[in-house]
């Protein structure tokens, strides 16, 4: 389920006793661990979005609810529609934490804070089953799907002699190529082996990159990255993080072998 408003607000209490935490007796201010985490997200799934229910859901927001009910923190929800905008909202003090499959790279390195790596991917060329794409030469003339300021629509611009056209979801993305409104779209290789199921018209050309990593992003100097960083780790360590997995993409991954695991789990630091 997509947001319908360009930011629609989710307050989700995890943790009560950081949202009823006690006011400094000399200030009269509450305590850190009383003020919300506002995670700024798009609409991704298996990562972060709306299940039937209307309840958030995902391999991220399970991070970040396990993260907040152990920090004792109150969980808040700020859906951005216009993903390009999404660390721009960061910076300006918008939300605290983005959690919207955003791949780690030196340039937003520059602007944001990153947490270690929580998934590890490869960007992926997919076409409709059938068409006669082999390569990327064979992309001179076609059309290609993407969202604005994503590293989908880097790889995209790379090629030489493909016209781009934009929309806002990835579902939107997958029924442009099924529908036949553009020939290709790039996705990453987890978002592909979740929509597969329900897109088996689809098939992947050939990879665009070689492996690549999400991080949450933060403000650069937040004190929060350390935390957060401890709780990924502790999460990877205990086996808790596949058993997230396993909850979100069920049967694909609940017999998966260890290489499978490795392809997808980031590395130990």
């Amino acid at each position: 389920m997509k947001p319908r408003q360009f930011v629609l607000v989710v307050c989700l209490v995890v943790g009560c006793a950081g949202a009823i935490a006690a006011a400094d007796g000399e200030t009269g201010r509450l305590s850190e661990k009383a003020r919300p985490l506002r995670v700024l997200t798009s609409d991704f799934p298996p990562f972060f979005f709306l299940d039937e229910q209307g309840r958030p859901a995902g391999l991220e927001y399970k991070l970040l609810a396990s993260f907040a009910q152990t920090d004792g923190l109150e969980l808040e929800i700020v859906w951005v529609r216009d993903f390009s905008d999404i660390i721009d909202a960061l910076i300006r003090g918008d939300g605290d934490v983005i959690a919207s499959t955003l791949t780690i790279d030196s340039e937003r390195g520059k602007r944001v804070a990153f947490s270690v790596p929580y998934f590890s991917v490869r960007a992926v060329l997919v076409q409709r089953r059938g068409s006669t794409l082999v390569d990327l030469p064979s992309l001179v003339g076609k059309r290609a799907v993407t969202i604005k300021g994503t590293t989908y629509e880097e790889h995209l611009s790379r090629i030489s002699g493909l016209e781009l056209s934009y929309v806002e979801a990835e579902q939107e993305m997958y029924a442009a190529v099924v529908g036949g409104q553009a020939d290709v779209l790039a996705t990453d290789s987890a978002n592909f082996l979740w929509a597969n199921a329900e897109y088996p018209q689809l098939e992947i050309v050939q990879a665009l990159s070689d492996r690549e990593f999400y991080g949450f992003a933060m403000r650069l100097g937040d004190p929060l990255v350390q935390r957060l960083d401890a709780h990924i780790d502790q999460l990877i360590g205990d086996g808790t993080y596949w058993r997230f997995m396993e909850e979100v993409y069920g049967d694909i991954v609940a017999d998966a072998d260890e290489e499978l695991k490795r392809e997808f789990l980031p590395p130990r630091r």
